[in-house]
Protein backbone atom coordinates (compact mmCIF):
# COMPACT_ATOMS: atom_id res chain seq x y z
CA UNK A 1 0.00 0.00 0.00
CA UNK A 2 1.98 2.84 -1.33
CA UNK A 3 -0.88 5.67 -0.82
CA UNK A 4 -2.83 7.02 2.14
CA UNK A 5 -5.76 6.19 0.08
CA UNK A 6 -4.89 2.59 -0.37
CA UNK A 7 -4.34 2.93 3.62
CA UNK A 8 -6.93 3.89 4.37
CA UNK A 9 -9.36 1.32 2.24
CA UNK A 10 -7.08 -1.76 3.73
CA UNK A 11 -8.04 -0.19 6.95
CA UNK A 12 -11.75 -0.20 6.63
CA UNK A 13 -11.94 -3.51 4.97
CA UNK A 14 -9.85 -5.19 8.15
CA UNK A 15 -12.43 -3.22 10.48
CA UNK A 16 -15.29 -4.63 8.29
CA UNK A 17 -14.16 -8.27 8.91
CA UNK A 18 -15.79 -8.42 12.95
CA UNK A 19 -18.39 -5.59 12.33
CA UNK A 20 -20.05 -2.99 10.34
CA UNK A 21 -17.61 0.04 10.18
CA UNK A 22 -18.62 3.52 11.46
CA UNK A 23 -18.23 6.43 9.23
CA UNK A 24 -16.61 8.11 12.54
CA UNK A 25 -13.70 5.64 11.57
CA UNK A 26 -13.49 6.60 8.36
CA UNK A 27 -13.10 10.25 9.11
CA UNK A 28 -10.78 9.69 11.85
CA UNK A 29 -8.50 7.88 9.29
CA UNK A 30 -9.16 11.29 6.77
CA UNK A 31 -8.14 13.55 9.44
CA UNK A 32 -5.01 11.44 10.68
CA UNK A 33 -4.04 12.15 6.81
CA UNK A 34 -4.81 15.89 6.16
CA UNK A 35 -5.28 17.26 9.02
CA UNK A 36 -7.51 20.71 9.50
CA UNK A 37 -7.42 20.82 5.41
CA UNK A 38 -11.18 20.54 5.16
CA UNK A 39 -10.68 20.69 0.97
CA UNK A 40 -8.10 17.81 1.33
CA UNK A 41 -10.07 15.73 3.84
CA UNK A 42 -13.25 15.92 1.27
CA UNK A 43 -10.85 14.90 -1.74
CA UNK A 44 -9.60 11.87 0.22
CA UNK A 45 -12.77 11.02 1.41
CA UNK A 46 -14.45 11.04 -2.59
CA UNK A 47 -11.35 8.77 -3.43
CA UNK A 48 -11.56 6.57 -0.87
CA UNK A 49 -15.46 5.71 -0.34
CA UNK A 50 -15.67 6.23 -4.54
CA UNK A 51 -13.42 3.22 -4.35
CA UNK A 52 -14.94 0.97 -2.07
CA UNK A 53 -18.33 1.89 -3.84
CA UNK A 54 -17.06 1.21 -7.25
CA UNK A 55 -14.78 -2.25 -6.61
CA UNK A 56 -17.83 -3.11 -4.38
CA UNK A 57 -16.10 -3.43 -1.52
CA UNK A 58 -18.28 -2.15 1.11
CA UNK A 59 -21.60 -0.47 1.15
CA UNK A 60 -22.45 2.45 2.68
CA UNK A 61 -26.06 2.94 4.89
CA UNK A 62 -27.50 3.19 8.36
CA UNK A 63 -28.46 0.44 10.73
CA UNK A 64 -32.40 -0.04 11.28
CA UNK A 65 -34.67 -2.71 11.11
CA UNK A 66 -33.35 -5.85 10.94
CA UNK A 67 -29.43 -3.94 10.99
CA UNK A 68 -27.73 -2.81 8.45
CA UNK A 69 -29.44 -0.62 5.95
CA UNK A 70 -27.70 -0.25 2.47
CA UNK A 71 -28.56 3.21 0.69
CA UNK A 72 -29.65 2.10 -2.91
CA UNK A 73 -28.54 3.80 -5.78
CA UNK A 74 -25.57 3.77 -8.17
CA UNK A 75 -21.77 4.31 -7.12
CA UNK A 76 -21.87 7.51 -8.00
CA UNK A 77 -25.34 8.83 -6.09
CA UNK A 78 -24.54 7.05 -2.72
CA UNK A 79 -21.27 8.91 -2.98
CA UNK A 80 -22.72 12.33 -3.26
CA UNK A 81 -25.17 10.97 -0.82
CA UNK A 82 -22.48 10.21 1.97
CA UNK A 83 -20.33 13.44 0.68
CA UNK A 84 -23.18 16.10 1.50
CA UNK A 85 -24.31 14.27 4.79
CA UNK A 86 -20.49 14.47 6.28
CA UNK A 87 -19.94 17.88 4.78
CA UNK A 88 -23.42 18.98 6.56
CA UNK A 89 -21.62 17.46 10.22
CA UNK A 90 -18.40 19.38 9.36
CA UNK A 91 -16.52 15.81 8.79
CA UNK A 92 -17.26 15.20 12.43
CA UNK A 93 -20.25 12.19 12.20
CA UNK A 94 -21.20 10.94 15.83
CA UNK A 95 -21.38 7.03 15.83
CA UNK A 96 -24.55 6.07 15.77
CA UNK A 97 -24.78 8.03 11.86
CA UNK A 98 -23.71 6.25 8.94
CA UNK A 99 -22.19 2.83 8.64
CA UNK A 100 -20.21 0.99 6.21
CA UNK A 101 -20.85 -2.46 5.60
CA UNK A 102 -18.63 -4.94 3.29
CA UNK A 103 -19.71 -6.53 0.58
CA UNK A 104 -19.29 -10.30 -0.42
CA UNK A 105 -16.69 -9.12 -2.87
CA UNK A 106 -15.45 -6.87 -0.16
CA UNK A 107 -15.29 -10.16 2.80
CA UNK A 108 -13.39 -12.12 0.00
CA UNK A 109 -10.58 -9.44 -0.48
CA UNK A 110 -10.23 -8.63 3.64
CA UNK A 111 -9.97 -11.67 4.33
CA UNK A 112 -7.11 -11.95 1.82
CA UNK A 113 -5.39 -9.32 3.11
CA UNK A 114 -5.62 -10.89 6.44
Amino acid sequence: MDSPHDAIVLDLLEQGVDDWVPARSLSYCLWQVSGDDLAATRALAVEVVGALLREDLMAVGELGEPGFVAWTGDPADVLDRFISAMAAVNWEPDTTSWWFSLTEHGEEVARARL
